[in-house]
């Protein structure tokens, strides 16, 4: 009867692994890896950073005022022929306030505003594959942590049952039932299972620092997910999905009109650059305030036009062109590839789902053959090898389901990432989204507001979390 009391405490551990532990859920480690990522801060900074070309080339439609101030001293003598000598020392002050303002260059500092635009929009969408790095990373830490623990209680429970086994055996020796080969034999599969712990405690310590850099945190208790996120109904709606949606291809997009606006630019060159100047200037005598001054003023228009650059222009242009066929090709394969890893992306989670339905019934299989063991080794039919070999074969099976029913759910969540939908947004994440025209609407006119403190504060902050 020992082996009816094996299974039992074999099949209680077994169910305890596969059920669902209360704790922090997946939307949580989620929510918490987007509000701790030091990626996606980092990315944000490059987004503000890009913000600051579309307020440099602001600027360059705006008039350029500078303030000059000088002081000279000026000390001259002179004297006549057989009379006294004489000095004049003076000390002059001028003060010159300039204005230079563009009035027209066939349009290019305008085609550099809209460049600078589309640049920022490409920024923008290489956050986004940040987003969803950091949440795919977020998810595959937690669906490991919770593989390498059910593992883990696995292989406790087959160490628990041989241990067990050990004992029965080695009474059954003393009895003379078995040999000292088969207490051997039990001895031997209990070192094994004790080295198979040992190697998934490690597992599940690495995987749980992976869990921390990802999210922020070491795991506590956390609940296995009992549903998945939706997901299109065919492949050809996911790849329309990922050609609509996927940031990928929208930075292509936008590098691609960039590169267009860049050629618009090229072809201004040789147009005239006409700009308005004026300037007012003061002089005055430092030392004698009422002494002599003068005043005055200039405004002129200045027109530039290029006649001959030694080939320069020409070649800027053929850059352009060179670099905008580039830019449209990149797109291309850009959506190409993006296609090809939504196709996959479904193809891992079609063999994935596929496969668990396999697992369960070997794993139900397998039980059925460990439970007939027990039976017959109760009733003197089976050596203790037998029973041993078929809990190892039961032990193997709940394995590989462990493995089939994790994978699949990462393939839901990786296919999501091909489409471009695996985003705190639409997710429904409970955090606050970073809006990153916010701050391109605070420096899109080029403020000269000082916002070094801010910066310096929410750096202090994010260290001192």
């Amino acid at each position: 009867m020992s082996f009816i009391r094996i299974g039992a405490h074999c099949a209680a551990l077994a169910a305890w692994a596969l059920a669902p532990a209360q704790g922090e859920t997946l939307p949580e480690a989620l929510a918490s890896a987007y509000r701790e990522s030091n990626l996606l801060e980092a990315s944000r900074a490059l987004v503000r950073i890009q913000d600051e070309s579309v307020a440099r080339a602001v600027a360059g439609l705006r008039p350029a005022i500078n303030l000059a101030a000088t002081a000279e001293g000026r000390d001259s003598s002179s004297s006549a022929q057989g009379g006294p000598s004489g000095s004049d020392a003076s000390l002059t002050g001028t003060m010159r306030l300039t204005l230079d303002l563009l009035l027209s260059d066939g349009g290019r500092q305008r085609l550099a505003v809209e460049a600078a635009k589309e640049g920022v929009l490409g920024a923008r969408q290489t956050l986004a594959e940040s987003e969803q790095s950091v949440i795919l990373g977020a998810a595959t830490a937690y669906y490991d942590v919770l593989r390498y623990s059910r593992l883990l209680e696995l292989e406790r429970n087959n160490l628990a049952l041989i241990e067990t086994e050990l004992d029965a055996a080695r009474n059954r020796f003393q009895l003379g039932a078995i040999t000292r080969t088969d207490v051997s034999a039990v001895e031997a599969r209990l070192a094994a299972a004790r080295s198979a712990v040992a190697l998934r405690d490690g597992e599940l310590a690495i995987a749980r620092e992976s869990y921390k850099l990802s999210v922020g945190k070491y795991p506590e208790a956390l609940s296995a997910p009992t549903s998945r996120p939706a997901l299109p109904a065919s492949v050809d709606e996911a790849i329309a999905i990922a050609n609509e949606n996927h940031p990928s291809i929208k930075r292509a997009r936008h590098s691609a009109a960039a590169a267009d606006l860049n050629v618009q630019q090229a072809e201004t060159a040789l147009s005239p650059r006409i700009s308005l100047g004026g300037s007012v200037s003061l002089q005055r005598d430092l030392e004698r305030w009422s002494g002599s001054r003068s005043n005055s003023g200039t405004i002129s228009i200045t027109a530039n036009m290029p006649l001959y650059q030694g080939g320069t222009n020409m070649s800027l242009l053929r850059q352009g062109l060179a670099a905008a066929q580039q830019a449209r090709f990149d797109l291309l394969q850009t959506a190409r590839a993006t296609e090809q890893r939504v196709a996959a992306a479904w193809s891992r989670l079609e063999i994935s789902s596929a496969s668990i339905g396999a697992r369960r019934e070997q794993v139900e299989s397998a039980q059925l053959s460990y439970d007939g063991m027990r039976e017959e080794a109760a009733l003197g039919l089976r050596s203790t090898l037998d029973v041993l070999d078929a809990e190892q074969r039961l032990r193997a099976a709940r394995t590989d389901l462990v493995a089939a029913e994790t994978d699949r759910d990462l393939a839901a969540y990786a296919l999501l990432a091909a489409m471009g939908m695996l985003t705190a947004e639409s997710l429904g994440l409970d955090v606050e989204i970073y809006d990153p025209q916010a701050n391109y609407d605070r420096v899109e006119s080029a403020p000269v507001k000082d916002e070094r403190r801010m910066l310096f504060e929410r750096i202090t902050n994010r260290a001192g979390r």
